[in-house]
Formats: C-alpha cells, sequence, structure tokens
C-alpha cells in the first residue's frame, strides 16, 4: 500500500524508522487465549523537521510516530516506560477503561507523580472490554504536541467488520497540526499575559498538518502497495493539538465504520472531520484506475475556529499498485477534489455527529435512569495564578485547574482527603449505577471545545444550543436507545450536551478540552466515581515510590525556567549544527520560515524576497 503519506516513516536523525507503525496486524493478532503483550518505550530528544522546519523534538524508541501497540481483549498490557529527557514525563492511554487500575491512567497530578528525569515505570492493565482504535500519548504539559504519541490497536473476535471478509488490508493514518515552537515554550507564554505568544494571549492556527508524520516533502515520492481493486481500512488519528482537521481522497467515497472505539453502521461520505483525541475508521475501495494510478489524499485545518485567513492544508498520495506489488510511473497526481468539500473558512465547526446520525452496530442502551446530575459550565476568562500572574485560561464551574503534580487526586482520595474546590472542579458519583453529565459550553462561536472523558466511554443523549440546569432535564428529550458512545466529543459555542456514564469503575476520571493549549491553561474537571471503593483498592509500590521524596506543593512544568543554553524556540543547543539555521529561520516572516533558504557557501537568502545574509564560517544549509 502507498504510505499513506508523501513518505511512509519520517526518517529522524539517527533514526532507523519503523514501518510497522502504519500496518495493523490484525488477524496473525487475534487468538483464543489471552496473553500478556509487554512493550519497552524510552522517551528522548530527537532532532527532526516533520514539516520542513528544524526543532528539537521528544520521540518514543526515536520515532515519530511513535510504537505501534496492538493486542487483542483479554490480554495484559505491560509497558515499561524510561524517560531520558531533562523533564519529568506520564504516558495515558487513550480511551481505555482502566477498571481497577485507575493509577495507570498516566495523568501527573492525578492518576500518579510523574516519571523523573532518567526514571523508569511499568504501567499495566488488562483489556477488559476494549475493542477497536485508540491511541497513547504523552500528559505531561502538552508534549504530546512534541512528538509523544502513537497508535493502540484492540482487535476481538466477531467484530462487525472484518478483515478478509469486508476488507483486504488493513492501515493506520495519523493526522495532526504541527508547530515550530517546542510546547513548554508555548505554553509558558500562555500562562502569563505579559509574555504573550507571538503576540497573542491565546493560541492562534498551527504551523503545520501533517499526514503520517510529514508535512512538506516530494509527494512524487510516495511508497507503492495498494493493490488496484481492494477495500483498505483506514484507521485516522488525530494524535494533534488543537486543529479540527477534514479528511477526504479524490474521488474515493469514505464509507465510515468506527467512530472512537464504537463499530456503527455504515455511512458513506465524502469527507470526514477529526478533533484531536477523535478517531473514524473508513473503508475505501481501490476502484479508480489501474496499477500506477495516483490520487490526492487530503487534511484540511477548519479555518472557521480560529478566525484566521491563514490556510493550512497538506496532501499525501494513494497510489495502486498490481498483484505483485509493482507500480509504473512516480508522477504527482491530477488534483480532483470533491466539489462538495465543506468551505473551511465558513463552514462551522461541528462535530460529525452533528451532521449525520450514526448508529452504533453492537447494540447498547444505557440505563434508563440516572442516580443523578451535575453540571459543568466551561468558559473562558482572566484568572490569577499562585504568582499573581494573570492569564486568559479555560475553566469549568469557574475554576481553573491548578495542577499540584506531585500530590495526585487520586492518591488524595484513597488516603480519605477532600479535594480543594480552588485547585480543581469536581463531582462525586458515590454509587454504583449511573449518571447524567450537562457540559454547558459558553464560549461563543466558533470556538468550540473537543470534551475527552477518561475511564469509560459515554453514551450522548442530547445536544442544543444555550445553556441548561439539572431541572431543565425534564424538559429535554434523552435519547437512550442505543444512542452513539464516544470517549471525545466536540461541544459548538453557546451550546450544550448530556452525556450518561455507566459507574462501573471507581476512580478520579478527569474530562478535559483535548486542544492541548486549553488543558494546558485550566479547562478540566474530575469526576470522583465511588471514593468509597478506591480507598480499598491497592496500588503497585513503584507506583507509590513515584512520589517518594517530592514536594507536594509543586506546581506543573509551565512555572519551570527554561535551561539558558537552549534556543528556547526550537530548543537546538549551541553545539546543534542547525541552531545557527534556526536563527536564519526566525529572522523572517512567519508566512515565510518554510521556504527554502538558498546559500551559495558565503551567504544565504531566501528567493524573490528581501531576506538575505551572511552565513556563520563553516556553516553548510
Amino acid at each position: 500500500m502507498s504510505s499513506i503519506s508523501c513518505s511512509l516513516l519520517h526518517r529522524l536523525s539517527r533514526s532507523s524508522g519503523n514501518h510497522s507503525v502504519f500496518k495493523v496486524d490484525g488477524g496473525s493478532f487475534i487468538s483464543s487465549w489471552p496473553t500478556t503483550r509487554r512493550y519497552s518505550f524510552t522517551i528522548s530528544k530527537s532532532r527532526g523537521a516533520p514539516d520542513g522546519f528544524h526543532r528539537m523534538m521528544y520521540t518514543i524508541n526515536n520515532q515519530f510516530p511513535g510504537p505501534k501497540i496492538e493486542a487483542n481483549q483479554g490480554d495484559t498490557l505491560e509497558i515499561t516506560v524510561t524517560n531520558r529527557l531533562d523533564i519529568p514525563q506520564a504516558l495515558h492511554w487513550h480511551g481505555m477503561r482502566q477498571i481497577g487500575t485507575g493509577w495507570a491512567d498516566g495523568v501527573p497530578g492525578i492518576h500518579q507523580c510523574p516519571i523523573p528525569p532518567g526514571g523508569t515505570f511499568t504501567y499495566r492493565f488488562k483489556l477488559d472490554t476494549e475493542a477497536g482504535t485508540y491511541w497513547y500519548h504523552s500528559h505531561y504539559g502538552n508534549t504530546m504536541g512534541d512528538g509523544v504519541s502513537g497508535a493502540l490497536i484492540i482487535h476481538k473476535r466477531n467484530m462487525p467488520m472484518q478483515e478478509g471478509r469486508d476488507y483486504d488490508e488493513d492501515r493506520i493514518v495519523y493526522l495532526s497540526d504541527w508547530n515550530d515552537n517546542q510546547s513548554m515554550v508555548i505554553m509558558k507564554a500562555l500562562h502569563n499575559m505579559s509574555e504573550t505568544f507571538r503576540g497573542s494571549p491565546f493560541m492562534g492556527p498551527p504551523d503545520a498538518l501533517l499526514i503520517n508524520g510529514v508535512g512538506q516533502t516530494d509527494c512524487a515520492k510516495a511508497q507503492k502497495g495498494a493493490r488496484a481493486s481492494t477495500k483498505i481500512r483506514l484507521r485516522l488519528i488525530n494524535h494533534g493539538s488543537e486543529a479540527l482537521i477534514r479528511y477526504s481522497i479524490d474521488r474515493h467515497p469514505l464509507t465510515v465504520i468506527e467512530i472512537d472505539d464504537t463499530p456503527v453502521k455504515p455511512v458513506v461520505m465524502n469527507e470526514v472531520m477529526l478533533w484531536p483525541g477523535q478517531r473514524i475508521s473508513v473503508i475505501i475501495t481501490l476502484n479508480q484506475g489501474r496499477a500506477g494510478a495516483a490520487h490526492f489524499m487530503r487534511a484540511r485545518m477548519a479555518q472557521s475556529c480560529f478566525i484566521t485567513e491563514e490556510v493550512r492544508e497538506t496532501k499525501a498520495v494513494l497510489q495502486y499498485t498490481g498483484l505483485f506489488g509493482l507500480s509504473w510511473g512516480t508522477q504527482n497526481p491530477v488534483d480532483r477534489p470533491w466539489g462538495d468539500l465543506k468551505d473551511s473558512k465558513t463552514e462551522l465547526c461541528h462535530d460529525m455527529d452533528e451532521y449525520h446520525s450514526f448508529e452504533p452496530s453492537v447494540i447498547e442502551d444505557p440505563p434508563q435512569q440516572a442516580n443523578g446530575v451535575s453540571v459543568f459550565n466551561s468558559a473562558f476568562g482572566i484568572f490569577i495564578d499562585y504568582t499573581g500572574a494573570k492569564y486568559i485560561g479555560f475553566g469549568m464551574n469557574d475554576v481553573s485547574y491548578t495542577n499540584y503534580i506531585n500530590n495526585p487526586l487520586l492518591k488524595q482520595i484513597k488516603n480519605g482527603a477532600e479535594l480543594n474546590p480552588l485547585h480543581v472542579a469536581a463531582h462525586t458519583w458515590p454509587a454504583a449505577g449511573a449518571y447524567d453529565l450537562i457540559l454547558n459550553q459558553h464560549d461563543p462561536d466558533p470556538l468550540a471545545h473537543p470534551f475527552h472523558l477518561h475511564g469509560r466511554p459515554f453514551h450522548i443523549l442530547a445536544r442544543g444550543s444555550g445553556a441548561i440546569s439539572a431541572a431543565d432535564l425534564q424538559h429535554i428529550k434523552l435519547n437512550t436507545v442505543n444512542p452513539l458512545r464516544r470517549d471525545t466529543m466536540s461541544i459548538p459555542g453557546s451550546s450544550y450536551a448530556v452525556i450518561r456514564l455507566i459507574t462501573d469503575d471507581p476512580g478520579v476520571w478527569p474530562i478535559h478540552c483535548h486542544i492541548g493549549w486549553h488543558v494546558g491553561v485550566g479547562k478540566l474537571g474530575v469526576l470522583v466515581v465511588r471514593p468509597d471503593d478506591i480507598r480499598r483498592q491497592t496500588f503497585p509500590g513503584p507506583w507509590e515510590g513515584l512520589c517518594a521524596g517530592k514536594d507536594p506543593n509543586e506546581i506543573d512544568y509551565v512555572r519551570r525556567t527554561i535551561d539558558g543554553s537552549v534556543d528556547p524556540a526550537t530548543g537546538l543547543g549551541p553545539e546543534d549544527d542547525r541552531h545557527v539555521a534556526a536563527e536564519i529561520a526566525k529572522r523572517l516572516p512567519y508566512h515565510l520560515k518554510r521556504q527554502a533558504v538558498q546559500s551559495n557557501g558565503t551567504d544565504w537568502w531566501v528567493g524573490n524576497t528581501p531576506y538575505a545574509g551572511k552565513l556563520p564560517a563553516g556553516l553548510v544549509l
């Protein structure tokens, strides 16, 4: 199959790369016998340029995207993580239930103390009911935006759509936005109105979009392997930090079969949309030509969500091969987008289920009655942190989350403490059964937010305009007949959603905006589910050891100072031969930054612009 990208794997400096992150092994993993599957991850620095602009990245096993995890329902995953960075880390397993293992959910300050620099920690959890498309990522600040993420695929027998019957191959397509600055620099600026980021107190549009880790490159070099006349399942994962991404393939309808991890009855569309954290599986039929035929895939940023004229679009090549994997011709495909693609400048920032009714193919009705109702009111505003600095943040119930990173909320609950209402907005659900949660999103259009709930998928019972209270629910029509189940849903500005959550998994479960820059400035609340049962749980010794000797009053990383020996924008040190090239790029207007800088050994310049200068001796661009 083609790379589903202009280059199958963006190879970082000093990296061997691993093409397996894009292919799902499928049938070879499905087994009747549960087993323990062990993975070893090392998080470290890697120099890379996913969009053509060199910067320091954080990667797992020196790969971007990170290593693929693949297992079966009933298996146990054991992932040993070694942190070779100079900042702490933690990994979250997005969409995992964590039944009885809430300590392994991976949010520092909520579920654990972070893994310190040079430290190692092993996450171990059983895949009790999970099946479908998931992913994992760093939950330390927004360092997932520096490269720490990868796919997590769980199989089970008798899935509604099966390889060999409904499709011939199974592939992963990674979609994301990308920024040329390190996340720590951005977060630190956003936390202080006197600093701002690029002159703004809140985050603007990203610098690029990536498909399978690549933004700008020569699409004529797409790798081949997609055999004509076959059907391919594409598991789309938006592992970005900010952008709603619209995805399409020229002349190839997309048959949607899975939303997050919920199998749905097939719906044919020409374009799908994914917010950060969301996954969608589609099936495409390769019937638009013979071996050698090439077609563009498109990833487009929803401009209207940023109120910007800046366009972000990247393309990849889908190229057909013959029976033996052979093809002829490597020319770029003809540009033939669908005529009915949404206008990225004007189309509302909505979610997929607001455009189409998706019916889960595995029927699951939620409990018909809820034990109670809670409300989170979400809105931005000006907050003051513990240092007295003002920042534009996002709060839940007028509280902007403050992360005491070495005093996890789960540990506080286990020890019988009450959560400080000035630090985090929280609701306690004490009993088994189900509870309803009203999410009122007060920010105005076009400011939409994708909310992710840890611990369990939820049933979407209702959506609407405006805001409602618990008392208003008696007047709202709730869909309790096989409603769509998700773990990440977007809510538009000045709108609400009602979700029902089954409380069969005791734990402290965050619900937060999955725009990394928003959760980093406080858009997070927690649901404390069955605290008495949490106090009866036992946690492993190494988990306790992560907090040993740590200051419980330490605030999360955005208050840390930046190492003066590195460039605060790119993360490149003075010993790095790319440092001066980065300095040159910083002198250019932002829209020129990724254009080719030319040189002759003594001078550098950007063609057809007034930007030029002298090269330091010995520097080769």
